[in-house]
């Protein structure tokens, strides 16, 4: 998903998810996102990996942002039983 949405909606979800930060309301078309999960979703049964790349849409994270996508990512990871695997880019 974040790989085909504009940038600004990329930063939100990359926020939301990673930095855990709420994304406010907004009637922005193109900020709008719609999903439908109709079963749980257990992180420890359903999620095994998360693959993470410093490389994005627009050139990669400066070592600041890498490693604070790293820090919370491991983070994440180890309360949800899930293996990190780092691609190299």
């Amino acid at each position: 998903m974040l790989a085909y949405c504009e940038y600004q909606m990329q930063k939100d979800i990359w926020e939301g998810c990673m930095v855990k930060r709420r994304c406010s309301d907004t009637s922005e078309a193109s900020l709008l996102l719609e999903a439908h999960v109709f079963e749980s979703v257990k992180m420890d049964k359903d999620i095994q990996s998360l693959r993470l790349s410093r490389r994005t849409k627009d050139g990669q994270l400066d070592e600041s942002e890498w490693e604070l996508v790293k820090e919370n990512a491991y983070e994440w990871a180890k309360r949800n039983h899930v293996a990190v695997y780092l691609k190299s880019d």
